[in-house]
């Protein structure tokens, strides 16, 4: 399926540079994390999302409900919009 705009919300801005603010968005659908995290699903928003921001996903996974959460490498304006699974360490 293709991106809702209507179902991702900026959840909040947290500055951590000068010039520069990470955002937190939540993003609910029916679709699957891994089509959610592929290259390019995010495409319709590329004037919202920016390098860094991060996106909690509320998906399905076989009809059950999950919950990712990824980071958004690739925006600003971009043609492409590319995500990646966040990293905890």
């Amino acid at each position: 399926m293709a991106l809702d705009k209507n179902s991702l919300a900026r959840l909040g801005s947290v500055p951590y540079a000068a010039a520069d603010a990470v955002s937190l968005f939540l993003y609910a659908t029916n679709d699957t994390v891994t089509q959610c995290i592929a290259s390019g699903y995010f495409n319709g928003s590329t004037k919202t999302l920016r390098k860094g921001d991060l996106i909690l996903i509320s998906a399905v996974n076989g009809g059950t409900p999950t919950c990712s959460l990824c980071v958004v490498t690739s925006a600003d304006n971009a043609a492409t919009v590319t995500t990646a699974a966040a990293v905890f360490t």
